[in-house]
Formats: structure tokens, C-alpha cells, sequence
């Protein structure tokens, strides 16, 4: 016989082969006495954040090592399922896939920020593994007029190729064109040209000015005519492609700009305004999109036009959540533009949660529905049952070798509506629910729960060995015979029951039917109206629940807690120089 180790000898050594590791964190917790977490920052229209310590105040971290990279102070409020607490608030947690190195405890007095464990808060060298731009159409409207010297041009030229540099170029990503205008409009690069960021800069760079007039009202209506036209390697409209313009000028226009401006941003094309020197600021705020605060910038010269390379970047820059940790996925996380979905290693199975993986639960499992058809359901909510079944039917993987499906109905009498393993897909699945007759007549439920005993489960009615048995009983009223018998025997028979109630439904017999623990075997609702409330919180847990102190011996215990500890210290980096 396997020995097995009683729980509180489990609990007893797992503290005393943690101890080492929890008189570490509790040191490196001291640090943190101060931790306090600032709100997230909330995104901005487009959807991205701003990649800043926004509100840090002076970070006297930076300086001291500036080998580590802290990432910005708001990423903290979102690591609650990956991180951890220990103690006195120390949080901690494993360093992104790509980029720099996280820092673990942060103190926060006023709006002064800075790590104790030595890093520097900040976007840092690594920050281009954190995010990455989503598809976009981009069209720059650069000012080339006489007031724009040839050499303030190149410098324009350069702040061009920069911004270029920071996005992800291609047919499926980010497409740019330039226009470029004076008195005279000359579409120098359409957005269908150039596939590489390569050949893109090279086309900048062969750009030269026109040097007349400044016609900047014509130059928006030729990009909105032009520039964004499929003709020209626009794409459809979409919420996933962004269509956005950036305008360079130094003057005041010639022509009307504010009603070509509108006209331009109702077609969904964002506008960024940028002023140089004597440029008139009024123009700016009539091109572009709101809030202004974000798509108005002004450089006293071309000399400097340079340092909106990184908003610029920034800008185009949607977080790549996966990479910066902010996402609650189990296992895998897959960033999506500006957002991410949760995926599972081989083996597992993604949940109804959309987040946690299982290995069990696409294993094979024996489900029978135990279906009240009394007088008191009424024909019209028996129909809003038959939906209900259906909708956790969705949720099952109906399959040959996967889960089967057995339907019975009762009233004052029993009727196997069909059994287990007659249905092999959800779709024949579904039409045969939705042909079950209602029966109406008396509430027999005692005498139902003996037939699911008795025949449900057996081999003669499709029932496999050696697979969890489910079964669901649905009901709206009292039993019109003694149910404890039968609620108990399908237990001892090692039934996983879940027992649903509505309108006058008696709870006290459900939760006699329904498996511990309740909160997870046991629904009621008022009406059959909001049973698609229940059906959304049901989960058929199809895995056996695993008792962790059931183990073949104390030695493969131990070790388990070894590796899990061992796993730990790997996983979450503690920089603890005081």
C-alpha cells in the first residue's frame, strides 16, 4: 500500500522547507515598507499608452543603476495574477520576454518614486520590445514653400526617415506615403510604393523642395482625395487600420484650411499638426484632431524638429500588453493590436474564462441532463429551458471520444428523452433538444434521481467506464417524493451533481442534490427569464478535483515542494543590495 501523508504534515513541511525562501522575501519586504501603487493610466483615443513614468516626479534611481530599467510606475497596478505580494507589500515579478530588467521594490512618498532594489525608472533601450505599431495608414503633407530653406528641408527630411525608422513597414502593417506642397501639390510617395523601411528612407532622402506658395488647404483636400484613395494603396476602412496624417509647416497658409480639416478628420484620417518658428498657431488647432493637447506640437526652429522623433514614435508605439506583463493569461499570452488573447501549451485546453488552461478538460466525460417537465414550468418557459440546455452545450466538447450527452425529462413519470453517446455532435445535439416534448403533470424529482442512478449511467444506456460521470438537474418546484435517498446515493456513486432552481424551486432540496461545494454545484434564479445568467456561470468541471497531500510518499511530496520553490526563485528576480 502507497503511504499517504496527512494534511497537517503536508502544511507542517511545506513551512519548514519554505522557511529559507520566505525569510529572503521578508528582508527584501523590509525595503518596502512604503510601496504604494499609483492608479493605471488610463489609455488615450487611440488606444495607446504613453510608454512614461507619468506623475514620478525626480527618480533618484536613475543614476544609480543605470544598468536596470524599471518599467513605468502605472504597469504596477496590473500585476496582481503574475506578481506577488509578500508581507509589507513587496511586489515582484519575472522580467519581460525582451528589453530591460525589472526592478522589485518601489517607494512612493508624495510624488517622489525610486527603487530600493537598484533600477532606473523609465522607457529605457528596451522599450521597442514592448509595444509594436498596429496597421496604419500613415501620410506625411510636408511644407516645402520658399520660406523653408533648403537646408531646414533636409532637416525635415531627417525627422521623416526617424519616424519611419520606429514603425513596423509592410503591405500588412504600417504603409506610408509624402506629400509634399508649396503653391502646388506632388504626391512624392504613395502609400502602395514602398514595402521596406529601407526603400522608404531612400525616397525621403531623393525629395526636394518646390519652394513657391503655401497652399496648405490644398494640400489636405489632394491627400484626402489622393493620398488616402485605394487607388493610391489605402486601405478600406476599418476600426483595425488606422488612417492618419502629419502635417509640417512654418506659415501661415494662402487658402482656407478649416473645412478641408474637417472634412478629413469626419473621414476618420487623425490629424497631427506640427508648427515651425513663425508658423500661425491658429492653423494648427484648425487641422487637427482632438484633444489638441496630443496632435498640436510647435519647434521654435527645423534645428530642433528632431526631438518629436520619440512622441512621434511613441505615438504609433500600442503596448504590446504580453510583453509589458499586463495581461492575466495562464499559460501563453498572443498580443493582438493593442490588446492580447490567452492561448495554452500543448496539452491543455483554454477555459470558458478565456484566461486559465486545463488539462483535463477536453477529456472524455458522461453528462445527463435530469429535466423537470411539471405543469407549473408552462409551455413558454419550457422552451427558455430547452435554450438553456443548449447553451451549455455550447460550452462542451461533444466528440466521440470527448464528452457524451444523455437527455431525461419527468414529471410524475420518468422518460429518457435520448441517452449517452447517441449524439456525437453538437448540431444533432442541439435539434434533438430542441424536439423534446414537454410532458407537464406532477414534480416526481426522487423518482428521476433513482432512474439516473439506476439506468442513466450504466453501460446499457451508453454510460463508459472509467469516465466522470455529470449530471444536471433542473427543476421549479417541490418534490412530490422524498429525494434524499436517491440525491445521496448518486453521490456515493462518485455523480459530480449540479442542481439548478427556479421561481418556487425549494433550496433546500437543491442543495441536497447539488455536490460540494455549493457555490460551484448549486444555482437558483427568480425567473426562467435570467436563466441564461446560470448557463454562463455553470462550468461542467469534467477534471477530478486532486487532493495535494495525497502523495505515493513523503520523498516525491518534498520533492515536489523543492521544485515548485526552486521554480519560484527563478521565476521572480529579487534585487535586494538595501
Amino acid at each position: 500500500m502507497k503511504p499517504s501523508l496527512p494534511s497537517c504534515a503536508c502544511l507542517l513541511l511545506l513551512c519548514l522547507l519554505g522557511t529559507h525562501a520566505t525569510a529572503d522575501l521578508r528582508n527584501a519586504a523590509a525595503m518596502g515598507k512604503d510601496l504604494a501603487r499609483a492608479p493605471p493610466v488610463r489609455p488615450s483615443a487611440r488606444g495607446h499608452r504613453r510608454l512614461t513614468p507619468a506623475g514620478l516626479g525626480h527618480t533618484t534611481a536613475a543614476a544609480a543603476a543605470p544598468g536596470y530599467i524599471c518599467r513605468w510606475w502605472h504597469s504596477w497596478a496590473f500585476w496582481p495574477r503574475t506578481g506577488g505580494s509578500v508581507d509589507l507589500g513587496l511586489r515582484f515579478r519575472e522580467p519581460p520576454r525582451r528589453g530591460g530588467v525589472v526592478g522589485v521594490v518601489l517607494k512612493r512618498q508624495g510624488r517622489e518614486a525610486w527603487s530600493s532594489g537598484g533600477c532606473r525608472l523609465g522607457l529605457g533601450g528596451g522599450a521597442a520590445g514592448l509595444c509594436h505599431t498596429r496597421p496604419t495608414d500613415l501620410v506625411f503633407i510636408v511644407d516645402s514653400s520658399r520660406s523653408v530653406r533648403p537646408s531646414e528641408f533636409e532637416q525635415v527630411k531627417v525627422f521623416l526617415a526617424k519616424v519611419i525608422e520606429g514603425l513596423n513597414v509592410g503591405p500588412n502593417a504600417t504603409r506610408v506615403g509624402v506629400v509634399n506642397y508649396a503653391s502646388r501639390v506632388k504626391n512624392e510617395v504613395s502609400l502602395k510604393t514602398h514595402r521596406t523601411k529601407a526603400a522608404l528612407v531612400k525616397a525621403v532622402t531623393k525629395i526636394e523642395p518646390l519652394s513657391t506658395g503655401t497652399m496648405t488647404g490644398l494640400a489636405i483636400q489632394f491627400a484626402l482625395n489622393v493620398a488616402f484613395s485605394e487607388a493610391e494603396g489605402a486601405r478600406v476602412r476599418s476600426p483595425d487600420i488606422s488612417k492618419v496624417a502629419i502635417i509640417v509647416t512654418d506659415g501661415r497658409p494662402q487658402d482656407n484650411v478649416r473645412d478641408v480639416a474637417v472634412k478629413a478628420r469626419e473621414s476618420g484620417i487623425e490629424m497631427f499638426a506640427i508648427g515651425v518658428g513663425r508658423v500661425d498657431m491658429n492653423t494648427l488647432r484648425q487641422i487637427a484632431s482632438e484633444p489638441l493637447d496630443d496632435h498640436v506640437d510647435y519647434v521654435e526652429s527645423y534645428s530642433v524638429i528632431e526631438k518629436l522623433t520619440k512622441k512621434f514614435q511613441e505615438a504609433f508605439c500600442v503596448s504590446d500588453l504580453c510583453a509589458t506583463g499586463d495581461h492575466d493569461c495562464e499559460q501563453v499570452c498572443v498580443s493582438t493590436p493593442g490588446s492580447y488573447k490567452c492561448a495554452c501549451k500543448d496539452g491543455f485546453t483554454l477555459m470558458e474564462d478565456g484566461r486559465s488552461c486545463s488539462a483535463c478538460s477536453a477529456a472524455a466525460t458522461d453528462v445527463v441532463f435530469l429535466i423537470d417537465g411539471s405543469k407549473s414550468v408552462r409551455p413558454e418557459n419550457f422552451e427558455l429551458v430547452k435554450k438553456w440546455i443548449n447553451q451549455i452545450v455550447d460550452k462542451l466538447d461533444v466528440a466521440e471520444n470527448k464528452a457524451h450527452v444523455g437527455l431525461v425529462q419527468y414529471s410524475s413519470a420518468v422518460r429518457q428523452e435520448f441517452p449517452l453517446g447517441r449524439f456525437n455532435s453538437k448540431k444533432d445535439l442541439k435539434e434533438a433538444v430542441k424536439k423534446m416534448d414537454y410532458m407537464e403533470r406532477g414534480t416526481m424529482t426522487g423518482q428521476a434521481l433513482r432512474y439516473l442512478v439506476d439506468n442513466s449511467f450504466t453501460p446499457s444506456q451508453g454510460a463508459r467506464p472509467g469516465v466522470s460521470k455529470v449530471g444536471i438537474v433542473f427543476t421549479d418546484g417541490r418534490s412530490q417524493d422524498y429525494i434524499g435517498d436517491a440525491a445521496k446515493k448518486a453521490k456515493e456513486h462518485g455523480f459530480k451533481m449540479y442542481a439548478v432552481g427556479v421561481g418556487n424551486a425549494v433550496e433546500d432540496e437543491l442543495r441536497e442534490i447539488a455536490s460540494e461545494p455549493l457555490a460551484e454545484h448549486y444555482f437558483y434564479t427568480a425567473d426562467f427569464k435570467t436563466m441564461n445568467q446560470i448557463a454562463k456561470k455553470l462550468h461542467v468541471n469534467i477534471c477530478e478535483e486532486e487532493n495535494p497531500c495525497e502523495c505515493e510518499s513523503i520523498v516525491k511530496f518534498q520533492k515536489k515542494v523543492e521544485d515548485a520553490l526552486q521554480a519560484l526563485t527563478k521565476k521572480y528576480i529579487l534585487y535586494n543590495k538595501g
